[in-house]
């Protein structure tokens, strides 16, 4: 029945923008789903989420995070120069944001429901369509782990774009946030988010050598999609119910 595991992740204190509670009611519709679910928590929120249904919960620890280490003891010496709201934009959120595509390499690796699809949900998928119930919302998930996977899955990333993806960037290209593609769903099957995952790691490091700062990984998507634009399926979105509906 279901062609696609949903991946998400959330790790508490990263930044001071939203309570460990809110992020607990935006997901509550994806808890209650019945579809198979793997989701990456720290030890303490992973308490909180033992008891769902399909669920397979991994602990992890940022401190591992191959970006904590490459931005540590000086690794980010400009970051001040990242602009937007700081009081979320901080460094440690960047790291966990970034690291969405690694969260994903471990889902494929590990494949405990045997899908042949895999997509991403950001944790507070929800607060950007907040006109859905939950039982609503639990229903658009399930459609989207059960429908058939798309041709294109099968061959490249398929992901949320907002920004017509051959205008100029607005502001920066590292200091500016830009929404070419949205960050919270993306996915596809195992050799293509692979491929991704490596890119996306080889751009950041590549980011934090040459400039001492770390962006969005929404802008380091965008960096990635100028030299592999073969490796994108791209559907057009805004910031809402259609990330999920589109897909």
């Amino acid at each position: 029945m279901w062609k696609r595991t949903i991946v998400s992740a959330f790790v508490s204190g990263r930044n001071s923008n939203r309570s460990a509670a809110e992020y607990l009611r935006f997901a509550k519709g994806l808890l209650d789903s019945k579809c198979p679910k793997i989701i990456f928590a720290d030890p303490e929120f992973a308490k909180l989420l033992s008891d769902c249904e399909n669920l397979k919960l991994f602990c992890c620890n940022p401190n591992e995070f191959y970006l904590t280490s490459a931005t540590g003891a000086t690794g980010c010496p400009n970051f001040c120069k990242i602009n937007g709201n700081h009081k979320k934009n901080t460094l440690e959120y960047l790291i966990l944001v970034c690291n969405k595509t690694e969260f994903m390499r471990e889902a494929v690796a590990t494949n405990p429901f045997g899908t042949e699809g895999f997509v991403w949900v950001d944790f507070g998928m929800k607060h950007v369509c907040p006109e859905l119930s939950n039982a609503e919302y639990t229903g658009l998930l399930e459609t989207l782990s059960s429908k058939p996977l798309l041709e294109e899955e099968l061959r490249s990333v398929r992901i949320a774009r907002i920004w017509d993806l051959e205008q100029q960037p607005c502001g920066h290209i590292l200091h500016d946030v830009q929404w070419y593609f949205a960050g919270g769903v993306f996915g596809g099957t195992a050799a293509a988010l692979i491929d991704f995952a490596d890119k996306t790691r080889d751009k950041c490091l590549a980011i934090i050598k040459e400039y001492g700062l770390l962006t969005w990984e929404v802008n380091i998507w965008y960096l990635v999609w100028l030299e592999n634009k073969d490796l994108f399926s791209a559907y057009h979105n805004w910031h809402d119910v259609r990330l999920l509906t589109n897909y």
